[in-house]
Order: C-alpha cells, then sequence, then structure tokens
C-alpha cells in the first residue's frame, strides 16, 4: 500500500497540534478518562455526552457509508469532520501517563499520548515518534497521531505494507456511524489513490465493550485489480470507535492481505485484527 508523498516520511511528519509530554489546560485526555488527583482531591466528573439526532455528519466523503457498502453508488456528500477541540487554557499541567507495556507477547507497543490509547504492533513494524502525524484531505482537519508502520518496499516507489493510527472527533454522528465513515475514508484515501478500480466492502458494525468502555468495530476489505506485481489485491481495513466523555477516540489499522511482491509478505487479516483487539485507553 502508499501513502501520500509516494510512500516518503511514511505517514508524513506534519507540525502536530501539540508538541512534547506535557499538555497545559483543563485535563480531557479526549474526555475518556477521569481527571488526575490534583492536591489530594479528586475532580468532579464530567458527565458523558448524549448522542442526540444526526446533526453535522463527520466526514465528506465523495461517496455514501453503509454497513456492507460497495464502493460505486452515489449518495450526498458529508460535511468535513472536525477535530476534538483542544482544553481551555487555564495554569494546570497535565501530563499524560506513560506508555504501557505490550499485551501482545513479543510485540511492541504504539502509543497516542493526547488521545491516552495503545495498541500493539509486530516486531517488525515501525513505531513512529509519538508526535509524527499524518493527515488526508477528506478528513478535513483530523489528524492521527500514534503511527506505526509495516514493513517497507521499493517497487516503482515508495510502499509499506500495513500502518496503523489514531485520532478524536467531535461526537457529531452516532458511534456507529462514525466507525463506517472512517473505514470507508481510509480506505479510499490509501488504496483508491493507488488504484482508481479499487473496490471497498463494509461489514456490519460490531458493539464492544473494551475496559469499561464502549466502542464500536467496522472491517473493511478492500479488493485491487490484479496484474501489477508492485501492489496487493486484497486489503484490510479495521476501525475501533471509543465512546469517550466528550468526544470519539478513534484507532484505524489497515494491512495487505495479498499479492504484491513476495518479500516482505503481506501481514494479512489477522495481524489487523490483532491489532485493533489490542487497542485499550491507558489511565
Amino acid at each position: 500500500m502508499t501513502w501520500p508523498n509516494n510512500g516518503q516520511n511514511n505517514w508524513g511528519h506534519q507540525p502536530p497540534p501539540q508538541s512534547g509530554h506535557q499538555y497545559t489546560g483543563n485535563y480531557s485526555g479526549f474526555g475518556m478518562f477521569e481527571e488526575p488527583l490534583r492536591d489530594g482531591r479528586k475532580p468532579r466528573r464530567r458527565k458523558w455526552l448524549t448522542i442526540t439526532a444526526v446533526v453535522v455528519a463527520v466526514l465528506a466523503l465523495a461517496g455514501g457509508v453503509a454497513a456492507a457498502l460497495v464502493f460505486g453508488g452515489t449518495t450526498p456528500q458529508r460535511p468535513a469532520p472536525q477535530a476534538a477541540p483542544p482544553p481551555a487554557p487555564t495554569s494546570t499541567t497535565f501530563v499524560p501517563p506513560d506508555a504501557p507495556e505490550p499485551v501482545v507477547p513479543g510485540w511492541q507497543v504504539a502509543y497516542n499520548p493526547l488521545g491516552q490509547i495503545a495498541y500493539d504492533v509486530p516486531p517488525d513494524w515501525q513505531v513512529l515518534p509519538e508526535n509524527d502525524t499524518w493527515s488526508a484531505p477528506t478528513l478535513g482537519n483530523v489528524v492521527f497521531q500514534g503511527l506505526s508502520n509495516g514493513a517497507p518496499y521499493s517497487c516503482g516507489g515508495g510502499f509499506v505494507r500495513g500502518q496503523v493510527g489514531s485520532t478524536a472527533v467531535e461526537q457529531a454522528q452516532p458511534i456507529d456511524v462514525t466507525a463506517n465513515q472512517f473505514a470507508d475514508a481510509v480506505g479510499r484515501e490509501i488504496y483508491r489513490t493507488t488504484s482508481p478500480q479499487m473496490q471497498l466492502q463494509l461489514a456490519p458494525p460490531q458493539p464492544l465493550q473494551i475496559d469499561g468502555v464502549e466502542a464500536v468495530r467496522v472491517d473493511a476489505t478492500a479488493t485491487l485489480p490484479p496484474g501489477n506485481p508492485c501492489l496487493p489485491t486484497e486489503a484490510t481495513i479495521s476501525t475501533v470507535v471509543f465512546q469517550a466523555k466528550e468526544s470519539f477516540v478513534v484507532v484505524v489499522a489497515g494491512a495487505d492481505s495479498a499479492g504484491g511482491p513476495p518479500e516482505p509478505a503481506a501481514p494479512g487479516a489477522e495481524v489487523v485484527g490483532q491489532i485493533v483487539e489490542s487497542a485499550r485507553p491507558v489511565r
């Protein structure tokens, strides 16, 4: 699979919205977890937001998204997503927890401290610096962090065999719709730019409970025409969206499942599943 910039700089090295391990302002962690102790007292918890009617869409997509959707139809466009707003500035400084240990034996951990979300990746994947970011035109101002790339290779251009990243967005749509839209948008951004004939099929959303947090997972399969030895003929994209108090925290992983060069081998759907199944909040 390819990334923007023809695989150069991997996910990209655009300036991140924040840098370093400390974040000033009211603690948010994208609203997922309880605030840390301050002066020995536990701050009052904010109530979780309740999703109401569909008012503002999360992503601007050329095609509509629904469960078990195959590209090719035409549906109304949706407005671009909005990244979760930063906390209001105060004199308080919040230090996110350190990266956790991996939960998959022999793997390594990738961590997004701003979102307080972690996931494990295979030992031969490259975990990028935590302030590296990736974004895409179809995702508006949404920025991914906590990035990791699968094995790279050269074949008429720069390629990687897989990738994972995470971000947070406003709760503008129901959680299952958000999961569908991210799976669709990332699949388009990665694979349709490589092969306009690509088709993407989304499986129905799966509700989950992960460490006591409501989440939804959507798996997608990208099918590309055969004939190009440099490109995969099939790929898997899995998205997990966590219900935070004030935002959705989104993890998207993708990897080639078939086709392309014999080395490095395509990781396959099983590896993608293990990555997203390891995604967990970090308290």
